[in-house]
């Protein structure tokens, strides 16, 4: 009788083992799925923040083709123009508002 036992508890170990085995594996694979989740958002934000600094340097590019650009009285009128609204007293302007 006393190797019937030792049988049974025998079995009940080895299914104790697997069913512990399996729960670390799950853990394991949970884990891994989760790494792999944050990579893949890491991932998107740095192309997000590589395509953001492209965009500053080209508008710092610019920046700098405006500063490197000389002072003259054609450059001060454009200024005028386009950022200031200005316009010579003998200019006609006109508005379309049809398409506005």
């Amino acid at each position: 009788m006393n190797g019937k036992v030792r049988a049974a508890r025998k079995g009940k170990g080895s299914i104790s083992l697997k069913i512990l085995i399996f729960v670390v594996m799950i853990a394991l694979f949970a884990g891994l799925a989760n790494n792999y989740k944050r990579t893949l958002a890491a991932g998107e934000e740095l192309k997000r923040v590589q395509t953001e600094e492209n965009a500053q340097r080209m508008k710092n590019e610019q920046l700098k083709a405006e500063l490197a650009a000389p002072v003259d009285d054609a450059y001060i009128e454009k200024i005028a123009k386009d950022k200031l609204g200005y316009r010579k007293s003998a200019e006609i302007i006109f508005y379309n508002d049809l398409y506005n």
